[in-house]
């Protein structure tokens, strides 16, 4: 039998209705890449969830993390953005020029937050909750974030 998924984009469009970005969902192998590039950073955000039953977690405990990576992260937040946009599939980076990392880095807080939420949606509309989702990273990084050397 052949793979019959087809992966799901949505356009993301400004107040005017003007289309900044089309995103797709994460893949658990995405999330996973950039957990591991961001071991500083997220090993804070999961130290709360350190030995805590998945069934314990709650929607603000989930909420929370997203804010505090706003807050704390946001250059792992601008990573999300890019992996999810594909922003450098096809990307040619020209003297002079911004590459994509900066275009999001510099939009407006509001802005980050509504692709991450389309971003969000899209990753977790099917095979899971992100109650799930978490158990899942945290059993496939838990151990490397721990053993994480401290500077």
């Amino acid at each position: 039998m052949a793979l019959k998924y087809k992966l799901k984009r949505e356009q993301v469009l400004d107040d005017d209705g003007t289309e900044i970005a089309t995103v797709r969902g994460l893949s658990l192998n995405d999330i996973v890449g950039l957990i591991m590039i961001n071991k500083d950073a997220m090993e804070g955000l999961f130290a709360q969830f350190n030995g805590r039953d998945p069934e314990s977690i709650g929607e603000d405990d989930i909420n929370g993390i997203g804010i505090a990576m706003i807050e704390s992260a946001p250059t792992l937040v601008a990573q999300a953005i890019a992996e999810a946009t594909d922003a450098y599939k096809d990307h040619q980076q020209v003297e002079g020029e911004d590459t994509p990392m900066d275009t999001i880095l510099s939009m407006p807080t509001g802005l980050q937050i509504h692709l991450l939420e389309k971003i969000g949606r899209l990753t977790f509309e099917k095979g899971g909750s992100p109650k799930k989702l978490l158990a899942q990273v945290m059993t496939l990084v838990g151990k490397d974030l721990s053993a994480s050397p401290r500077a």
